[in-house]
């Protein structure tokens, strides 16, 4: 895919959900120039980007992507594998406040040598 101003428009597909992105850039762009363009569009930081090209990672982020081959074979597409961990938050620090926050204080003054039981009750006697 061309346009007039001798860029390309390369796909992006992203692993993680299938989703597809159209990024226009010329092929002597590095591989750091296509990256910092993802992570402007899709909020993924270019060190967690791994790009896969015709079934190879690309490595070299200061290589242009003509010289790493994107558009050999007339493939302008790239895959995205992000690598960044996911974060899950397992509770908001309000709900762990009022879990901490709980307490049961059950105080029962009897003096057991004095206590006999009737039907499970305790009595004072």
């Amino acid at each position: 895919m061309t346009d007039n101003n001798n860029n390309k428009t390369v796909k992006v597909l992203f692993s993680s959900d299938g989703a597809e992105l159209n990024i226009n850039i010329s092929l002597q762009a590095t591989l750091e120039d296509l990256k910092h363009q993802i992570s402007k569009l899709k909020s993924i930081e270019a060190k967690y980007q791994r790009v896969f090209h015709l079934g190879r990672e690309i490595k070299n982020n200061r290589r242009s992507l003509h010289a790493l081959g994107i558009g050999r074979f007339g493939s302008f597409v790239v895959h995205l594998h992000s690598s960044k961990p996911k974060v899950i938050e397992l509770a908001s620090e309000k709900k762990k406040k009022s879990v901490t926050s709980i307490g049961i204080g059950i105080g029962i003054g009897v003096d057991n040598a004095n206590a006999s039981s009737v039907n499970g009750n305790v009595a004072a006697g």
